[in-house]
């Protein structure tokens, strides 16, 4: 991953030397991040356009233990309604592992509806999530 800073005016200088397929990601603290996975960049000066960020909410979940006292290691993923993973979209407050027994805060999401996904060794759990326009808690069973 490479990371470039925008000029107040939204232009971004590329040190690339011919056109290149690249991932945007626009973040600020407390509004949902932009992702673009398919913009191309130019050598030089590129013009990004017009990106509106929305204010956004964090969902906090929590974990119950389970009823056989095994404790498991999850990797947390989200989806959005249209099945599009937004790991990588997630804020730096946002971990990517949680344990059975935990409990974690993850955003900034839009108001819309998501799916949670922790992958553990021995099993998945799922929940769905719809945040409104507020901070949202969801248990994850």
């Amino acid at each position: 991953s490479r990371f470039l800073t925008t000029k107040t005016n939204g232009l971004i200088e590329t040190p690339i030397a011919e056109r290149s397929k690249v991932r945007l990601l626009v973040r600020r603290s407390g509004y949902v991040s932009y992702l673009r996975p398919d913009l191309t960049l130019r050598p030089g000066t590129n013009d990004l356009g017009t990106v509106s960020l929305k204010r956004g909410y964090r969902v906090t979940m929590t974990i119950p233990p389970p009823s056989n006292g095994v404790i498991e290691q999850y990797r947390l993923r989200v989806f959005d309604a249209n099945g599009l993973a937004l790991d990588g979209a997630l804020d730096d407050a946002s971990p990517m592992t949680v344990a059975d027994g935990e409990g974690v805060s993850i955003g900034i999401l839009a108001p819309g509806s998501y799916t949670v996904e922790l992958i553990g060794r021995r099993n998945t759990r799922r929940a769905q999530v719809r945040v409104l326009d507020a901070d949202t808690q969801v248990t994850v069973r």
